[in-house]
């Protein structure tokens, strides 16, 4: 079941205008915090561009709005299949050990995109995480993005656009996505009791699909506590791997509580210590943000430096 798609009014307000008006960019560059629904929003808006000026024009009722949909609409669910012949999703391979995106992943969506559209006068390409396009794909995709074809546009999504190509930037319209308010997070989560509730809403901080996948995984509070404990105790964090969670998971829920925690004792760490704490802070935070996924195991070696550094500069 598709979960609803709350907040981000002026980004959805923006995009409508480019679509109605036919001035859709030749790429796209949605950016924000990870789980901030950019994924979710570049879908949706694939299939919308897709069924314009095709033989299933975008149609909503009053449950879907711009530019979500029913599912039922044919373009819709061959988009939800992955089988649209005009669009192709350029992402990380998982199965490797390195988060970037393959010279021969980019090297397919060339391929893919050198025919005409089938299906309508609209192609699109979907490239999740793009700040992990290494030299090679990003040099591949250089001439596309230089001098596009007038039916294709490229939907980028990243949650660090700083790492993008200043290539990139120059010919990309940006638009921000920004945490949501929590009383829009709290409506996802009517199922959770009342203090676990506010647990994953302080540790989401406005993420809609981190508050989710939160409250979909098994122990979390005992996770929760884990991660308390590492922060503080430097051998404690070897227990984190025990946990069945997904490994993004556990990377942006440590990110979030070290922040959380950080905040709390500098409110009441003398004047002399606090210059230490937020330079430990930022020493492992650094580590975390250069952390890559797949994790290493046992456990993953920078988060065990950035969490003993941590707690040895909090003694």
């Amino acid at each position: 079941m598709r979960q609803p798609f709350l907040g981000h009014t002026h980004t959805i307000q923006n995009l409508k205008h480019l679509c109605d008006s036919q001035r859709f960019p030749h790429t796209l560059l949605l950016h924000g915090p990870q789980s901030i629904g950019k994924s979710t929003l570049a879908h949706a808006l694939a299939a919308h561009l897709l069924a314009q000026n095709s033989n299933h024009p975008p149609s909503y009722d009053n449950a879907h709005a711009f530019p979500f949909l029913p599912p039922q609409h044919p373009v819709q669910r061959l988009v939800d299949a992955k089988t649209h012949p005009d669009i192709f999703f350029l992402s990380s391979d998982e199965q490797k050990k390195s988060n970037a995106i393959t010279i021969d992943a980019t090297k397919n969506a060339l391929n893919h995109i050198a025919f005409t559209p089938q299906q309508g006068k609209n192609m699109i390409v979907i490239i999740e995480e793009a700040e992990n396009l290494n030299n090679a794909s990003f040099n591949a995709l250089l001439k596309t993005l230089e001098e596009p074809k007038p039916h294709l546009s490229f939907i980028l999504c990243s949650h660090a656009p700083g790492k993008l190509a200043p290539t990139i930037l120059s010919r990309a319209w940006m638009e921000p996505m920004f945490p949501l308010d929590d009383t829009l997070i709290d409506s996802l989560l009517e199922n959770i009791e009342p203090p676990l509730r506010q647990s994953i809403l302080s540790v989401a901080k406005g993420k809609p699909g981190f508050a989710l996948a939160l409250a979909h995984t098994k122990n979390i509070s005992e996770f929760f506590s884990a991660i308390d404990d590492a922060l503080s105790q430097p051998y404690a964090q070897n227990i984190l791997h025990t946990f069945d969670i997904p490994q993004n998971i556990v990377l942006q829920t440590v990110r979030s509580l070290l922040h959380s925690k950080t905040l709390n004792i500098l409110k009441n760490a003398p004047l002399e210590q606090q210059k230490n704490v937020h330079q430990a802070f930022e020493h492992s935070y650094k580590l975390l943000e250069d952390t890559e996924l797949p994790l290493s195991m046992p456990f993953f070696p920078s988060l065990q430096q950035a969490l003993s550094g941590f707690a040895q500069a909090l003694s």
